[in-house]
């Protein structure tokens, strides 16, 4: 005979991922950040966790981590950054298929460093803008954000959340040299047999020319030059100083997380009038939807 918490269980997965497996169907139009923390909610409710335990099964190194490499591509974005590289990316393609493989390896690129949910959070935006700038089809540069993203993130501890719990419960030593020696080159190979996928599936326009339509200097792009400075040297001191703090063991302290909460608050503390954008900018929904999620598998 089933016992009640495995019907429990059983109701709130069906209800947390139908709803976002059905996003879209008919007027069904809940967000999954939404549809998750429901679950939560509803495993604290119904008595499956009690608060305490919910409470305690959020890793909050995880969420730490999310929120400060956050901080760091909000800042890039709000800086105006992020839209300098996609006018360069723009300006530097005559072709489709070009601007394709640019856009593609640029996000498999940036996500190594700043996390797939980062860039696909504050580069979408940035790519679906480009339409204001030349007459193309963003279509296959989100595809192709997408599928670097997705990609690139694999090859290092900070590419995505669960590749970070990996090094971080795992006991794992010296994960960043392991991540980089395992991972490394089925990345490598994974992005160059992608691009001619992408090619194909995009066959049509790949060919097409990228026409300009609008012409900017680069000065008129990034509008706070303080703030893009402050976050691409905090990123720059940050990755070498996760090999370095991984390699020899200075102290215990110097973790991935705490190095990028203290890259964060530099950004926060030198952001000026930009700050509260910067913190607005945040993608607090993915935050939302991990700390659900972490409840949710907690109690399944």
């Amino acid at each position: 005979m089933m016992s009640t918490k495995f019907v429990e269980d059983a109701v709130i997965l069906a209800i947390t991922y139908g709803l976002i497996a059905l996003r879209g169907v008919g007027r069904i139009n809940v967000q999954p950040w939404a549809a998750m923390l429901l679950g939560a909610a509803l495993t604290v409710v119904l008595g499956v966790l009690t608060p305490q335990q919910a409470l305690s099964s959020i890793n909050l190194n995880v969420v730490l981590f999310l929120v400060s490499l956050f901080t760091i591509s909000s800042a890039l974005e709000v800086s105006g950054f992020f839209s300098y590289l996609a006018y360069r990316l723009l300006v530097g393609s005559r072709r489709m298929g070009s601007l394709i493989l640019r856009v593609f390896g640029l996000s498999a690129l940036l996500s190594l460093a700043l996390s797939n949910d980062g860039i696909a959070g504050s580069f979408t935006p940035v790519i679906v803008s480009m339409r204001r700038q030349a007459r193309i089809n963003v279509k296959p540069l989100l595809y192709a954000l997408a599928f670097g993203v997705t990609i690139g993130s694999v090859a290092l501890p900070v590419g995505n959340p669960q590749n970070l719990l990996i090094a971080l419960e795992s006991g794992m030593p010296k994960p960043f040299a392991v991540f980089a020696l395992y991972l490394l080159p089925p990345t490598i190979i994974n992005i160059l047999i992608t691009y001619p996928v992408l090619l194909l599936l995009f066959s049509n326009g790949a060919k097409d020319d990228v026409v300009l339509t609008e012409l900017r200097r680069p000065e008129e792009i990034i509008v706070n030059k303080g703030l893009a400075y402050t976050a691409l040297t905090v990123l720059m001191i940050l990755i070498p100083l996760y090999f370095i703090t991984d390699i020899v063991n200075v102290s215990p302290y110097l973790t991935p997380v705490t190095l990028t909460f203290m890259g964060a608050s530099v950004i926060y503390l030198l952001s000026g009038a930009d700050r509260r954008s910067v913190a607005n900018n945040v993608d607090w929904t993915t935050i939302l939807f991990f700390i659900g999620l972490f409840i949710v598998s907690e109690g399944a």
